[in-house]
Parts: C-alpha cells; sequence; structure tokens
C-alpha cells in the first residue's frame, strides 16, 4: 500500500498507483513496478493530467493516475 494520510512512498523502480481516481484527498493505492517498456498497443486511457495515453503502461511509465478507460473527453 502507498499514499494516504501518511503519504507512504514506494521502493526505488516503483510507482504509487492510486487506485481512487482524480483529486481523491489522501488517496491510497499500490505500489507497481516501472515499466521499462511498453507494448505497441493501442487501448487508450485517460490520465488525471488530462492526456490520452495509448495504453496502461505508457500511464504507468508516466507516472500518472488514471481517470478513465478510453480517450479524455475534450470540453
Amino acid at each position: 500500500m502507498c499514499g494516504g494520510i501518511a503519504g507512504i512512498q514506494c521502493s526505488e523502480g516503483q510507482t504509487c498507483d492510486l487506485t481512487q481516481g482524480c483529486g481523491v484527498a489522501d488517496a491510497h493505492g499500490v505500489c507497481v513496478a516501472l515499466p521499462q517498456t511498453c507494448p505497441s498497443v493501442s487501448e487508450p486511457v485517460c490520465g488525471c493530467d488530462g492526456l490520452t495515453y495509448a495504453n496502461d503502461c505508457e500511464r504507468l511509465h508516466a507516472g500518472v493516475v488514471k481517470q478513465n478507460d478510453g480517450p479524455c473527453m475534450v470540453p
């Protein structure tokens, strides 16, 4: 477990994948290995930074929390 009110950090080479989505105060998540390479698969996901990533691996590599599956909606 990582994040939360205690701000628990992951080990080197890992990122905290917050499972509660964007903008949740004191959100917690799970530590996952940072991918070194990602497959060339098009399964878009929207990050909490408002960017669409080609797949979940690319999002994890960027260290961004997932907002939703599929591309980000343009306002």
